[in-house]
């Protein structure tokens, strides 16, 4: 049994279960079901009983309490596992989450759009941190949701900072427009990615300030590279021998990475017919060779 989350009746769905001790004759985990056998004549199923849920609330601005963010995905789930629910801030940066199952406890994990000129970074939800965020879901603390909606207090996500800089040809320097821009942690686990523009500069979302590593990859003909301004033209092939780069400020500027042409290979045959046979050379460019 379905029913929309967002109805203003807040009904829960669930699975037939006759097995249910509340009356309901139905499961809202999901995780038992009854199943029905239906002969040649038409079946009766004993009374669903629809139970009422709740839904969670709040606000979500900018570190100064007062900017409304816009479009930034609050993703509520149940501690202990089981379905999530996603809901978007409004203009005023309001949210309220689909019908939720109650005397249940649920993380808040916020994350604004890449895209907001604010430059926010999200978090999760965790009363009394600051801005009631931590960058960390081991922090957060989670909302106890019983019968009655609940609104949570305001989340106020912190400025990042940037990463930006030029991806060039490692030969000529000229920079090389399309380019997509990786930032990952210092262990290699993928943060976010960004395309260089028509010159070859490009400007990441925002990150909280620590260390990253950065690569880029433009595709044939270049092969890809990792930032090592030390390194001949400014790139490795290798994460492991990468440079990294701390962010402090509000930007870090002039991370460029200059790529280099992917080596050539040449092969040598022949190709024999029936008649007669022709040797052949060709000119090769590979990652994988």
């Amino acid at each position: 049994v379905r029913f929309s989350r967002w109805s203003p009746l807040r009904l829960l769905g669930g699975s037939y279960w006759t097995g249910a001790t509340d009356g309901t004759n139905l499961s809202v985990t999901e995780l038992a079901s009854t199943t029905v056998h239906l002969g040649a004549t038409d079946g009766t199923l004993a009374t669903i009983r629809l139970p009422r849920g709740a839904v969670i609330s709040g606000r979500v601005t900018a570190s100064d309490g007062t900017t409304p963010l816009l479009d930034v995905a609050v993703t509520t789930c149940p501690v202990g596992g089981g379905p999530c629910d996603t809901a978007w801030t409004d203009e005023a940066g309001d949210f309220t989450t689909g019908t939720l199952r109650p005397n249940a406890r649920y993380t808040l994990e916020l994350s604004p759009d890449p895209d907001d000129p604010a430059r926010v970074v999200g978090g999760w939800y965790a009363e009394g941190a600051t801005g009631n965020v931590a960058a960390l879901a081991a922090s957060a603390t989670g909302v106890l949701l019983g019968t009655v909606d609940r609104t949570v207090l305001t989340a106020r996500l912190p400025r990042g900072s940037v990463i930006s800089g030029r991806i060039r040809r490692a030969d000529t320097g000229a920079g090389i427009g399309g380019a997509m821009v990786v930032v990952s942690t210092t262990d290699g686990s993928y943060l976010l990615s960004t395309f260089t523009d028509d010159r070859g500069d490009y400007t990441t979302g925002a990150l909280r300030p620590g260390r990253y590593l950065v690569s880029a990859d433009a595709g044939s003909p270049f092969a890809v590279g990792w930032y090592a301004p030390a390194a001949p033209g400014g790139s490795v092939a290798d994460a492991a021998a990468a440079t990294t780069v701390v962010v402090t400020g509000p930007v870090a500027p002039g991370i460029g990475i200059g790529l280099p042409l992917l080596p050539r290979y040449r092969v040598t045959g022949s190709i024999a017919g029936a008649s007669r046979s022709e040797e052949h050379t060709s000119e090769l460019q590979s990652r994988g060779l």
